[in-house]
């Protein structure tokens, strides 16, 4: 009896003492400030769970927190989740967001990494053309859970002016297009052309876009306003994205990714 308490006592020492160093090991992981979690969605050509280095936009992340000693590691999720979970600092950081009056309230914005024109997409079959907010009235528009396309067209949205449809991603709105079941979609250009590159080649043919940009957009990492270290990693990031630039890197980069190179 006394044995098998002995060997009760030792086989609990045991589990304590794994429990401890694999806590231990957790806890360790988990307050290390030099390993970071970045959530986002998919984005191609920029960014995507399946493009070598997620993509352009996450290898220049990557790389200016590595210049600054940091380790980056990326959560797919989709784009909305992202957004409401990094406010709520589940997640460090997302990418890539626009800047906007309601953001900016909740989020600390990093410099510019990427600047790019959102365009209407519509199918070659659909003739399309407009130059105000107002030639948009009465189409049928796609659009994206979560994203702005400018103060102007989202207040109209907003006052019922403007008829948007949002779906979770953005080839759900191609396929939308290409179905008849929108009329236009307004995208960064080659965002737009890199999701149309996923259609067979005679079905990409019969998208084009209307040469007027909806706006100039800048993308940006954004850390939440309510978690105290963020304010760190935010300088951390600009820094190394400056060392970046002035290198001839990130340039580089963004011509390798033109090129196709991120293409596993």
């Amino acid at each position: 009896m006394i044995l098998k308490k002995k060997g009760i006592a030792v086989i609990s020492l045991l589990f304590s003492l794994v429990a401890f160093i694999a806590g231990g090991n957790c806890a360790t992981g988990a307050e290390d400030e030099n390993v970071i979690t970045i959530a986002n969605g998919e984005w191609p050509p920029f960014i995507s769970e399946n493009l070598k280095h997620h993509g352009v936009v996450c290898h220049i992340i990557t790389e200016a927190f590595a210049l600054e000693g940091v380790t980056v590691v990326y959560e797919w999720v989709p784009w909305k989740r992202a957004f409401v979970l990094t406010e709520r600092g589940k997640y460090d950081a997302t990418a890539s967001w626009v800047p906007t009056p309601e953001r900016k309230e909740k989020f600390h914005f990093s410099n510019t990494f990427l600047r790019n024109q959102k365009v209407f997409f519509h199918m070659k079959s659909k003739p399309f053309d407009w130059k105000t907010i107002d030639d948009l009235k009465g189409l049928k528009i796609g659009g994206v859970l979560g994203y702005t396309y400018g103060e102007a067209f989202d207040k109209a949205v907003e006052e019922g002016i403007l008829r948007l449809e949002r779906t979770p991603t953005e080839i759900q709105n191609f396929k939308k297009l290409q179905a008849g079941r929108i009329d236009i979609y307004p995208q960064e250009k080659e965002i737009g052309y890199g999701n149309i590159r996923a259609f067979p080649e005679n079905e990409a043919s019969q998208f084009t876009h209307h040469p007027k940009p909806l706006m100039e957009t800048t993308h940006h990492l954004i850390f939440s306003k309510k978690v105290e270290k963020n304010e760190r990693l935010i300088k951390l990031f600009n820094k190394g994205l400056n060392t970046l630039k002035e290198s001839g890197k990130m340039d580089a980069y963004y011509g390798a990714s033109r090129e196709g190179e991120y293409e596993k």
